[in-house]
């Protein structure tokens, strides 16, 4: 059994990704979420998979660290990937490959900006994966004014990031993004999407033969494993989708996400897509190749740290 555990909000990723396949290529998948674990009492061994930690506040991430300390104590009848503690959050990741000169652009908290941050900017939330929640910012004054309309609309002042903008188009003004998945030790070329807009989503990505070439060479030949795997580490991340371009020739990392909708990509039914979404399917499934098929590990709830740690 492999499961995919997530936040009540990040929950149906994987059940998306299944209804788009034939049943027998997510036999032994599961989905659950952090509180149906935590109620369960005991649960079968397998591999458990952590999902989501940038949408957890501290105290669940410490509740869901607590579940992972008792899976880890059966040792031999569990697999378990990231670590909801050990990884990397998006602004930290933002931080150490700023300074270690793999990105040359910089996130920083809304609260926290420095004197020399470089216009355009343009804002975004920490704790989701929606993407810019601003156009490109060119002065304090705008920058300013979008921030105060997010808090207003209810956004978490302390949740707000503030990036800078990286113009990584090529010479006919074509953005790309490139997105790989990392399945336990395996990395996977999933999606390379082109764009004339910089903020490349799938509803602004360019359809045309070319297009669909370049990305079908992509994906087969995954040339950026190796260095993908070193950002994974990095992060911390076993399980999640890397989203990256290139500038001068070097990976520019956009994001982790450790729960990726990678099922809503690739809405053509084409039979490359279903390949692609079989794969991951069966790259998860092996995720429990070795363990016991029987046998229940009991999960507890520590009300007192609980309390001790909303006290906090």
């Amino acid at each position: 059994m492999v499961a995919l555990v997530s936040t009540p909000a990040g929950f149906g990723q994987l059940q998306g990704l299944m209804a788009c396949v034939d049943r027998r290529h997510s036999r032994g998948l599961i989905e659950l979420t952090y509180p149906q674990l935590m109620a369960r009492g005991d649960t079968p061994s397998g591999a458990y998979v952590f999902a989501d930690r940038e949408r957890m506040n501290p105290v669940q991430q410490r509740i869901a660290a607590s579940l992972w300390d008792q899976l880890a104590g059966a040792a031999d009848r569990v697999r378990l990937l990231n670590h909801p503690m050990g990884q990397l959050g998006r602004l930290e990741l933002l931080a150490i490959l700023a300074k270690s000169g793999v990105n040359d652009f910089r996130g920083f908290l809304a609260s926290d900006l420095p004197e020399d941050l470089r216009y355009p900017v343009f804002v975004r939330c920490e704790a989701d994966h929606d993407g810019p929640r601003t156009d490109l910012l060119r002065d304090r004054a705008e920058l300013g004014r979008e921030l105060s309309r997010l808090v207003l609309e209810g956004h978490a002042p302390a949740r707000l990031l503030v990036v800078e903008y990286l113009d990584t188009s090529d010479s006919n003004g074509v953005f790309r993004k490139f997105g790989a998945l990392r399945i336990g030790n395996k990395v996977l070329a999933h999606h390379l999407m082109l764009s004339k807009d910089w903020n490349v989503k799938h509803d602004s990505r360019i359809w045309s033969d070319d297009a669909d070439r370049e990305a079908r060479e992509y994906i087969a030949q995954n040339p950026h494993e190796q260095d993908l795997k070193t950002l994974f580490e990095v992060a911390a991340i076993e399980y999640g989708r890397i989203d990256y371009s290139f500038l001068d020739g070097r990976i520019q990392v956009w994001e982790i996400n450790d729960n990726p909708s990678f099922a809503s990509l690739m809405p053509r039914k084409r039979p490359e897509a279903q390949a692609k979404r079989v794969r991951a399917l069966e790259t998860l499934r092996s995720l429990s190749d070795g363990l016991p098929e029987n046998g229940r590990i009991a999960i507890g709830v520590d009300f007192e740290a609980i309390c001790r740690w909303l006290a906090a």
